[in-house]
């Protein structure tokens, strides 16, 4: 990965990439498609990504500094910004002689959208046929709700992630962040589009990917529709509390700090016992299978927690670690960037952006690959960075003609 991992000024290790040579056109706003296209770019396939003249709108979203977007720096990381009108028939020419040298397009308007300027899936493979064609909307490409609009936000809503997200009683809540959906369903069609391109690799034919936020959140909800059928059972919001294992919580210590602690088995909650010393607990007949143990939630929720509640950090954390139970510090930013398994693993990468004139914190590229990692190269570019490179250099426009074309706004 380039640039700089946050304990050391040294520059990590660059790799090509395995999916370099591979080009992903991507017309798609906002987050979801941008996070699949940019997963793709950050193992080497060449991101081409077309916003509108006046620049996608994910650059305004977000935190600003010196009226610059940090969400668009960082969910555009490695991508090729180019301008490009697609309601314009002079747009719409010029997009399919990109999709001619491109493997992959990435789009995520409302179903019909497309079709109507010409750019749907039957001809764009008529212009290639290899192509992958990733569609990423709420609510998939069929189906009453088809064309309703929807976000992250939306998706949640519908999938029932928002459902289940909130202390018992309470009100739904955004689980961890309004583009949940956004980011899952991104990371879906990213796989679509990898399954997708290798069947294109053996057959010479593409095919659509048809990936919807609700579809790609239903599988975090895990057990809850077998036990609705099975039992009547509606899984509601809990807190923090799993539905599936006891304890399994997040606990407070002396000191203010929370943690997380998580007995998914009987060998794991007979270990806590053993550091809690409480044989009584350790050697309950009724404790030693899960549905004992969730049968008793509260009586064994207050006995971890008082546990927890009398001893610092430090303390319980020692005592945990030596007993090897599941553990952790509920971590916020700034414990990340101070941890040192953080900072061995650079997960989390400082890149220098020369617009913001300084240094950029983002997440590091995963999954790791042991022959073929991934790099970051540059964080989001400014709108139309690429409009040169890629119309002059891919489609050999001279400068002439870039001129006329953003006189017009087409570009």
């Amino acid at each position: 990965m380039t640039g700089r991992s946050i304990g050391s000024d040294a520059p990590a290790s660059e790799g090509s990439g395995p999916l370099s040579g591979l080009t992903v056109l991507d017309c798609s706003t906002f987050v979801a498609g941008a996070v699949c296209a940019r997963v793709l770019a950050d193992f080497g396939a060449n991101w081409i990504k077309v916003e509108v003249p006046a620049g996608d709108p994910v650059r305004e979203m977000g935190a600003q500094v010196n009226g610059l977007g940090l969400l668009w720096k960082i969910f555009g990381r490695n991508a090729k910004p180019i301008t490009l009108d697609l309601h314009a028939p002079e747009g719409q020419d010029i997009f399919r002689e990109l999709t001619s040298r491109a493997d992959v397009v990435v789009e995520n308007f409302r179903p019909g959208v497309m079709e109507r300027w010409g750019l749907g899936p039957e001809q764009l493979h008529a212009v290639n046929p290899q192509l992958v064609v990733a569609r990423i909307t709420g609510f998939g490409q069929s189906g009453p709700y088809a064309r309703r609009p929807a976000v992250g936000r939306i998706g949640q809503a519908f999938s029932g992630l928002s459902f289940m997200t909130g202390e018992r009683g309470g009100r739904p809540l955004v689980p961890a962040s309004a583009a949940l959906s956004d980011h899952i369903g991104g990371w879906t069609a990213c796989l679509g589009v990898l399954m997708a391109l290798m069947h294109a690799r053996e057959s010479g034919v593409g095919q659509v990917v048809d990936c919807s936020l609700y579809e790609a959140s239903l599988p975090v909800l895990e057990d809850a529709f077998a036990v609705l059928g099975l039992t009547g059972e509606v899984r509601t919001r809990a807190g923090s509390e799993s539905p599936s294992h006891v304890p399994h919580d997040h606990y407070e210590t002396s000191d203010g700090r929370w943690i997380a602690i998580a007995c998914s088995s009987t060998r794991l909650f007979r270990r806590l016992c053993d550091v809690m010393a409480s044989p009584g607990l350790r050697d309950d007949p009724e404790l030693q299978s899960n549905a004992g143990r969730r049968s008793r939630r509260s009586d064994l929720d207050r006995a971890v927690a008082e546990w927890v509640h009398t001893r610092d950090f430090a303390t319980v954390s020692q005592a945990l670690s030596a007993g090897e139970v599941p553990f952790s510090l509920i971590f916020g930013p700034e414990d990340m960037l101070q941890d040192p398994h953080y900072i061995e693993r650079q997960s989390i990468l400082s890149i220098e952006d020369d617009e913001l004139g300084g240094s950029l914190l983002m997440p590091g590229v995963t999954p790791r690959l042991s022959l073929t990692p991934g790099a970051v190269a540059h964080p989001g570019l400014g709108v139309g960075a690429c409009n040169d490179e890629v119309y002059g250099g891919l489609l050999g426009l001279l400068q002439e003609e870039l001129e006329s074309l953003r006189e017009r706004c087409v570009i």
